[in-house]
């Protein structure tokens, strides 16, 4: 059952969805724009966004290769350079979309979920340095580091649909697909832009294209309205 309430308070319609187990409270912007309140019931979360509800998403996103640059003719032997990742150059229109999805979709968690060798004292500290300079939202407590050649699907146990890794190595896109998640593969020059198993972004594509394409990817239906309003 789905009613709202008729008072308008500075803009917002309360909305009221009833099944048998749950009751959730939304507010519904006139103007299409809707944010992330609470479900009660079972822990689950949910939103409403345009005139639907939908899961709560949680997106996992690599950081060589997805948000900064992968160097076509660096050795291992580079990465332990001091220096070397705090220095790495950013995919400025992905760390862009990033930036967007953050500030417009609350109902999309965002996490970091990076490879580092274990043995690299400087690569977990450089790389923190480098996502305070580039992406200061993403809070520390989202940041996850796992050692290369570990899979990363160790760090969401029980995944779903609803769990989206954004990553450039197919290896890790196919663990995660394996465990129920959704894989996005990015495009960066370096690997392959083929693939018929996951959907592929091009870093090189425009901020507001790359948030529509990773919007759809994980399944964020948009109404044309609304792809107007991210361009806008």
């Amino acid at each position: 059952m789905l009613w709202y309430d008729k008072n308008i308070l500075n803009n917002h319609k309360i909305i009221y969805i009833c099944y048998p187990f749950w009751l959730a409270d939304f507010l519904f912007y006139e103007n299409k724009e809707s944010y992330l309140r609470f479900w009660r019931g079972y822990g689950s979360f949910c939103v409403l966004k345009g005139d639907f509800a939908m899961e709560k998403k949680n997106l996992f996103i690599d950081m060589d290769g997805v948000l900064a640059e992968w160097r076509k003719d660096q050795t291992a032997k580079d990465t332990y350079r001091k220096g070397y990742f705090e220095n790495l150059r950013p995919y400025s229109n992905v760390v862009d979309a990033v930036r967007q999805i953050i500030s417009l979709y609350p109902d999309i968690s965002v996490y970091i979920l990076s490879a580092v060798y274990p043995d690299n004292n400087h690569a977990i500290s450089e790389k923190r340095c480098w996502l305070k300079k580039y992406l200061p939202e993403i809070a520390d407590e989202n940041i996850f580091f796992v050692d290369c050649g570990c899979r990363k699907s160790v760090i969401c146990p029980g995944m779903s649909f609803d769990d989206v890794l954004l990553d450039d190595y197919n290896a890790n896109l196919d663990d995660w697909k394996q465990h129920g998640g959704t894989a996005v593969k990015v495009y960066n020059e370096v690997n392959s832009p083929v693939s018929t198993l996951y959907q592929v972004i091009n870093k090189n594509d425009h901020p507001d294209a790359i948030v529509v394409d990773i919007l759809h990817a994980i399944g964020y239906s948009l109404f044309a309205s609304e792809k107007t309003a991210i361009s806008a």
